[in-house]
């Protein structure tokens, strides 16, 4: 099973209560495919498509080496703005057995307008562990000191330009996102108590663009399920990887 979200940490937990049927190795992106001109004015939707290409690039390097085990089920697993990447590492992988999406960013960007927009740079620039911890929570609905301090550290050590650069990504999207997903393999789209990604949005917006698609849901979680009932989360992979076996 890849994943493509945040908090290694984490998630790698909520992967290992899956038991011996899972594996997980981290996707994010490093060194040169980070591009240092996201914030400047000619980060533009070519410079966003680099990218993008280059974390699922880096996905399919790793699978092709087979380090994933030929006899266990491949599977991407994306939270948030890793769902948007997750989907498009699924188009380049042709043994994929399926795709789940744990609140994720829609493909096509989720627009807001100008005045929310300023808002979220703002938290983007803003490193004071404090005023961090403050948006966790007010995104979560059961996370606990450990959770918390993942997730707080992980946003502190974002550099402020990779902020800038997330945000950007996961609010203007994709243009493969305005059309119906090409995604082919079983997906799976894990809704929760988020009020931002919220589950009546995920299971109208989302869901539909893919021609197998189910959905499932974990209580008493937030914007991270991973982070705040990854022992549920975990029955869930474990059920889809049933299901797709």
């Amino acid at each position: 099973m890849r994943r493509a979200w945040s908090c290694s940490s984490t998630a790698i937990s909520t992967t290992q209560r899956c038991g011996q049927s899972c594996s997980s190795v981290s996707t994010a992106p490093t060194g040169n495919s980070r591009p240092s001109t996201c914030t400047s004015p000619t980060w533009n939707a070519r410079n966003r498509a680099r990218c993008w290409r280059a974390t699922a690039t880096r996905f399919c390097r790793w699978s092709a080496s087979g380090k994933h085990g030929s006899a266990r089920p491949l599977v991407i697993v994306g939270h948030s703005m890793g769902g948007q990447i997750a989907e498009l590492a699924a188009l380049r992988e042709h043994g994929l057995s399926g795709l789940v999406l744990i609140t994720p960013a829609p493909l096509g960007g989720y627009p807001m307008p100008a005045e929310q927009m300023e808002v979220f740079r703002q938290r983007a620039r803003d490193k004071d562990r404090v005023a961090i911890s403050r948006g966790k929570v007010a995104l979560s609905f059961n996370i606990g000191v450990r959770g918390l301090k993942t997730l707080v550290n992980a946003t502190a050590s974002t550099p402020v330009e990779t902020s800038l650069q997330q945000l950007e990504a996961w609010t203007v999207g994709h243009p493969l996102g305005a059309h119906p997903s090409q995604v082919k393999a079983p997906t799976l789209v894990v809704t929760s108590d988020d009020t931002f990604f919220t589950t009546e949005f995920l299971t109208g917006h989302v869901a539909p663009r893919f021609t197998d698609a189910g959905i499932a849901r974990v209580p008493e979680a937030g914007h991270w399920p991973h982070v705040e009932q990854p022992a549920r989360l975990a029955e869930v992979l474990t059920e889809f990887l049933a299901h797709i076996s």
